[in-house]
């Protein structure tokens, strides 16, 4: 008789858990988590400064921000675009559940877009039949690292005046026909979380080519505080989302990407950015008050329901 599964009682094929991340962890490491330590300095500080520096050039995007997590990068982005209570973002209908919780801690509508059976990438003929008067961003999640079609999907974007959302937390040091991922849509969202190309033990980052954008991204994420001399205006509906020192010392260590390819997107961006919105109770900025009516896909390649998939951003 042969032995019975693992699942039955027989022995297990490994020892141990397979490990759900693996981290290449050396000496270096340490003694700059150690450093940071013993500076005194163990939230915000130069060290996430820097980190930000070095994400910006390397994908060639003029801002980076950093925050606390892929998940949180995506929030600040929806906050950023101005997304409110009612409008509707179009998200793929295969991603991470961030995708589309971004859009409803803003009170927001996710409306799922179906995906190409080819590149499982959101369709851009799909989002563009669902775009309606109501639409205010488009959601391209660039698909285990593979960049969706940003040419097609920017120019629907740009075409009725929407925010383009780039969620790249698997595409950290892609290029899309040339072009670094990173400086190709309004905002773009990495995420740091240990399974990804690199990690900073949690973390994320939001880049732009807006000043604008930046200075708003950067009161998100600090509770809508932004230092004026002596003065701290305070924005409302904003979260506490700051990166960690140690955490951007460890992305500063990793071997990030090569140099910039430098090329700009096809087309100018006719987006502009318009105030952020919030309901009556700013709360609903941090954790949605109630779930909005999501209106799903047709079938096809894919699901009318969003399916969990590798192109997460924790």
């Amino acid at each position: 008789m042969s032995e019975p599964l693992a699942l039955h009682g027989g022995r297990p094929a490994r020892p141990a858990l397979l490990p759900y991340g693996w981290q290449a962890i050396d000496e270096d490491d340490v003694q700059a988590a150690l450093a940071v330590l013993r500076g005194g300095r163990l939230t915000t500080g130069p060290r996430v400064a820097e980190f930000e520096r070095a994400v910006a050039a390397a994908v060639g995007a003029a801002h980076a921000v950093a925050v606390s997590s892929g998940t949180a990068a995506l929030h600040a982005a929806a906050f950023a675009a101005g997304i409110g209570p009612g409008d509707e973002v179009i998200v793929p209908a295969l991603t991470f559940a961030a995708s589309a919780n971004a859009v409803l801690y803003q009170g927001g509508i996710p409306v799922f877009a179906d995906v190409r059976a080819d590149t499982l990438n959101v369709d851009p003929a799909d989002v563009a039949a669902r775009l309606t008067g109501r639409t205010r961003a488009i959601v391209a999640v660039d698909y285990a690292g593979q960049p969706a079609d940003l040419d097609a999907i920017g120019a629907l974007a740009r075409d009725r005046g929407l925010a383009l959302i780039e969620d790249a937390a698997h595409a950290l040091g892609a290029e899309y026909r040339g072009r670094r991922v990173g400086a190709l849509a309004d905002l773009t969202a990495f995420s740091f979380h240990p399974v990804k190309h690199i990690t900073t033990g949690e973390g994320g980052l939001v880049t732009t080519a807006s000043r604008e954008l930046d200075a708003r991204l950067r009161r998100f994420r600090n509770h809508g505080l932004a230092a004026t001399g002596w003065s701290w205006p305070v924005s409302r509906g904003s979260c506490c989302r700051r990166s960690l020192p140690m955490s951007a010392t460890r992305g500063i260590s990793s071997p990030c990407c090569s140099s910039p390819s430098g090329s700009a997107p096809t087309g100018a961006r006719s987006w502009r950015p318009s105030a952020p919105r919030t309901s009556a109770s700013p709360s609903t900025t941090c954790r949605s008050t109630g779930i909005p009516t999501i209106r799903p896909a047709a079938t096809g390649a894919g699901s009318a329901r969003a399916r969990s998939g590798p192109s997460s951003a924790s």
